[in-house]
């Protein structure tokens, strides 16, 4: 069973996107919404992307280490992401100006959305819907690649663990 596969078994479908500007320290970032936030509301929900339980974190080791900064860059400018899960999917596009647009989509829900992304210095993709998804918060990650998957580590602000599927360009038209 191939990464993906495995990590959207053990995970729950949220949406999620990818994108966005955030400083190296984090300080700008405002902290996910907790438990205690109970009800969102659609505009609120993330775009799709299978969600390890926090226990289930992305363990670092030796063997495996995050993409550096401008492996990063050059990995995402200009190429899309994808999950599809029964009845839910997602993608997204890069553009090389910093934008991006996506779209969720499955089990009668078809919703788009554009933001904004870029990789700090320390090599963390940060990105932030503007249309709600991640509650309309940066959210910055450590990714890690593993063949056309990446893995994103969610460090701070909005968003959730998870694995998408790498795409060169733009094959959903976003």
């Amino acid at each position: 069973m191939n990464f993906f596969y495995r990590s959207a078994r053990v995970a729950s479908v949220v949406l999620l996107g990818l994108t966005a500007a955030c400083s190296s320290s984090g300080s700008d970032i405002d902290t996910q919404a907790s438990s205690s936030n109970q009800t969102q509301s659609t505009s609120n929900r993330q775009a799709p992307v299978p969600t390890p339980p926090a226990q289930q974190r992305v363990a670092r080791t030796t063997e495996r280490s995050a993409l550096g900064a401008e492996e990063l860059r050059t990995t995402l400018a200009g190429n899309s992401v994808y999950v599809g899960n029964p009845g839910s999917e997602f993608a997204a596009v890069h553009n090389t100006d910093g934008s991006m647009a996506g779209r969720s989509w499955g089990s009668g829900n078809d919703e788009s959305g554009d933001g904004e992304w870029r990789v700090d210095d320390n090599g963390q993709y940060c990105r932030k819907w503007s249309n709600g998804w991640s509650a309309g918060q940066w959210g910055c990650f450590e990714v890690y690649r593993e063949g056309d998957n990446l893995q994103l580590e969610r460090v701070s602000g909005a968003g959730a663990n998870g694995a998408m599927e790498l795409k060169d360009g733009n094959p959903h038209d976003l």
